[in-house]
């Protein structure tokens, strides 16, 4: 018996699910060699659980001290603990080679390759597959969908194995809420719905993993912060930042808080948003994940201009840059550059503004992104306004159109830049009408049923 037994606060957490990942490990571990704490558990587990016995799955906890090897483990069918400790390890050490494998392959022959290859049949492979969807998913949704779908093949093909329904079900749920987030940054919203749906069903016959619980509702969060929900956005982001701030994970809470920061920028409150976004820095761990450090700043910067306090965001920029360099996004130093262009616009910079929106819009234009090649082509068209720059009005307005009319702009998006592209002809271009069309754009964007009410 060991020497050294964790406290009751403790057991209870972890016999209520609300321990981090590396604590249940060694909670875990200490209960196969202590019978004391095991009768601990279960008298603090919920009425019905059968936590110790569902844990251990019949397996004899001297026999593992005794022989405690991967082999052993699976001998006795294990299931919750085969995914931890030197099997685990062993497994994502080999994960990137799978990886590079599979993605030698076209995509339309990965999915036959898991179904009918064992090396993919793995339980650690298929969070590695999901690790590099969450990476692409902000430069590059589609490709995120598409690892996030093979995730989902992965686990398909471990039901029936040792590794346990639960367990199973369990990925099956992180892969359905890593493809709702996937079509949440492609604003396809409710097929976004539809895959959130799927991860709420997985989860209820999973472990209840109440980290996993927090991951799946931030990203249901900002699912319905593209909703324009955002009462409802915050509820579960507030419900996901309590799961991590209870479990000590500061990062984790760092990066809700983020999340509840842009709900806040975009539901038109930046005041809370930038109180939020400081709080978020002093947790969020810029080793772990770099690029959260940059966005944390971006949201900042935004929310500063939002305000007029442009002397204030424009302080801000060289640490934006660096930020964006360090973590190597392209897609965020893209669109840091709008930043600049907003602070420079707002400080009267009318050249630097020109310079940089003119950047954007190609750039966009460049990529297909349609819709915010409209959104900074109408920031450019708020330079030229300022100085009446009729004939390069005219020229931007023509130029507009025909690329938004074939490509990803809604067709009430398409209403309102044909209003702008009128006026523009008849040199009756306003501060007031440029405004009124990029606020109703950016309101419309996954809202494709909001028509344009131009102004009397």
């Amino acid at each position: 018996m060991p020497k050294t037994h964790p406290d009751e606060k403790l057991l209870e957490k972890f016999s209520r699910g609300k321990l981090s990942r590396r604590e249940n490990i060694k909670i875990s571990w200490h209960l196969y060699n202590c019978a004391a704490c095991r009768k601990d558990v279960e008298k603090l587990a919920p009425p019905g659980s059968e936590l110790v016995e569902s844990l251990f799955s019949g397996l004899q906890p001297q026999e593992l001290v005794e022989s405690p090897t991967y082999e052993r483990a699976l001998s006795f069918g294990q299931s919750t603990l085969e995914v931890r400790g030197e099997a685990r390890d062993r497994d994502r050490s080999r994960a990137p080679k799978l990886f590079a494998e599979l993605m030698r392959h076209p995509v339309s022959r990965q999915r036959s390759l898991i179904e009918r290859t064992w090396r993919f049949k793995n339980y650690v492979f298929g969070e590695f597959l999901l690790d590099q969807s969450h990476q692409a998913v902000t430069d590059d949704p589609a490709r995120a969908e598409d690892l996030a779908t093979l995730g989902l093949v992965v686990a398909e093909q471990l039901e029936g194995t040792h590794y346990g329904p639960a367990l199973v079900n369990d990925l099956k749920a992180r892969a359905w809420a890593a493809i709702g987030k996937a079509r949440t940054v492609s604003t396809d919203l409710r097929s976004a719905d539809e895959a959130f749906q799927k991860a709420d069903d997985f989860f209820a016959q999973g472990t209840d993993d109440i980290l996993l619980k927090a991951w799946i509702l931030i990203r249901k969060g900002a699912l319905r912060r593209e909703q324009r929900r955002f009462e409802e956005a915050d509820v579960l982001l507030e419900e996901a930042l309590g799961i991590y701030r209870e479990a000590g994970e500061d990062h984790l809470a760092g990066m809700a808080l983020l999340s509840q920061a842009k709900v806040e920028e975009e539901a038109g409150r930046p005041e809370k948003a930038i109180a939020l976004v400081k709080d978020a820095r002093k947790l969020i761990d810029g080793e772990r994940e770099p690029r959260l450090l940059g966005c944390a700043a971006s949201l900042q910067v935004s929310c500063l201009a939002d305000l007029g306090r442009y002397d204030e965001a424009k302080k801000l920029l060289p640490e934006l840059r660096k930020l964006a360099s360090e973590a190597g996004a392209d897609t965020d130093a893209l669109r840091n550059l709008w930043l600049e262009g907003k602070v420079a616009l707002g400080m009267n910079k009318l050249e630097e503004a020109e310079r940089l929106f003119a950047r954007m819009r190609n750039e966009f234009v460049e990529r297909g992104i349609a819709y915010d090649a409209a959104l900074a082509s109408l920031d450019l068209a708020l330079v030229y306004a300022q100085q009446g720059r009729t004939s390069e009005m005219r020229q931007l307005a023509e130029e507009m159109l025909p690329i938004f009319r074939s490509r990803d702009v809604h067709r009430e998006a398409t209403a309102a830049l044909l209003v702008f592209q009128n006026a523009a002809k008849a040199e009756n271009v306003t501060l007031k009408l440029v405004r009124d069309i990029a606020a109703y754009l950016r309101e419309a964007r996954n809202n494709p049923s909001l028509a344009y009410q131009q102004a009397s």
